[in-house]
């Protein structure tokens, strides 16, 4: 799943993740509300969990550091790991310590490339990725 209130980043990063075959599936959520309400709604009745949710900081209706929070009240309960990575420009310091209050995520900078994904694939799913 990508959360990020960017389009023009969610094309690239939704082609990017395709094309090399990373997910079957990508979600693509432009806000943290509407990326909360599908993890609520739609997850909690086909139990569809995602894998990884790419996660920016920076929205302008719910900053991604109040969308972990509500993220771990409404997850609490599954039993299926959902690894979340911080994909952002720069962390400012705030940010990185309000984060690192919820928990021990990986922080990746943006732009995101194939390299970065796999960096990303072996630290949470170790297999690798074809490169084409």
């Amino acid at each position: 799943m990508l959360v990020d209130d960017d389009g023009p980043t969610n094309f690239l990063n939704k082609e990017l993740l395709i094309r090399y075959e990373f997910a079957e599936e990508v979600i693509v959520k432009t806000d943290g509300i509407e990326a909360l309400n599908y993890l609520k709604n739609e997850c909690k009745s086909s139990d569809a969990y995602p894998d990884l949710i790419l996660l920016d900081l920076k929205m302008p209706i719910l900053h991604g550091v109040d969308f972990l929070k509500e993220f771990h009240k409404i997850c609490k309960d599954v039993k299926h790991d959902i690894y979340i990575v911080i994909l952002t420009y720069s962390p400012e310091a705030d940010d990185v310590i309000r984060v690192k209050d919820l928990g021990n995520y990986q922080w990746v900078e943006k732009p995101l490339s194939i390299e970065k994904l796999i960096d990303i694939h072996h630290k949470y799913f170790r297999e690798r990725i074809t490169q084409h």
